[in-house]
């Protein structure tokens, strides 16, 4: 998962997600206030959005290629708050997707989709276009992201020492069967 800090509260950025994607005349499928859901079950949850979007247009075109990444698409971008004032922006690298289904063909519409996701992060967020990786998941950590015990800083692991690693390069593309 590829996480963005916020400069805003949790509520703002997903405001300015979902104005983001209005403005791009993206379909927004689904908007989940996971937060909401639990209050109705009488529970307690931080506020947890996730919202759904896309553009048929490009998705179609990869469940043509491979009907099986219907399954992860549309696309989707989670908004979590950790602490007061401390929120996150995160979504999935689509181009992940070429390495669990038959989209070797697809690799631009892949990469147009993971660039708008990290445009799409960056005005949600209203941070730094290199904010995103300072904030990058630790290799296999059990915890990859800032909780509000550590501030906003990564937790001390042998697994999280010194910086995050850099972005993984795009997936090889797959051998005809």
């Amino acid at each position: 998962m590829l996480i963005r800090k916020s400069t805003l509260s949790q509520r703002s950025t997903v405001a300015r997600l979902i104005a983001a994607l209005e403005r791009r005349e993206l379909t927004i499928f689904a908007h989940i206030d996971h937060a909401a859901h639990a209050r109705q079950a009488e529970l307690s949850l931080p506020p947890i959005d996730v919202v759904i979007f896309g553009n048929p247009k490009a998705g179609t075109g990869l469940m043509a290629a491979d009907p099986r990444v219907g399954l992860d698409l549309p696309l989707r971008m989670v908004v979590w708050e950790d602490a007061p004032q401390l929120a996150f922006v995160g979504h999935h690298d689509p181009r992940e997707l070429a390495g669990s289904y038959e989209l070797a063909e697809q690799k631009d519409t892949l990469d147009r989709m993971a660039e708008l996701l990290d445009s799409v992060s960056l005005e949600a967020a209203g941070s730094d276009p290199r904010a995103w990786q300072s904030f990058r998941p630790c290799a296999r950590s059990t915890r990859s992201w800032p909780s509000s015990s550590a501030s906003s800083q990564w937790p001390a692991s042998a697994s999280c020492s010194g910086p995050p690693p850099p972005p993984p390069p795009p997936p090889p593309p797959l051998s005809p069967a």
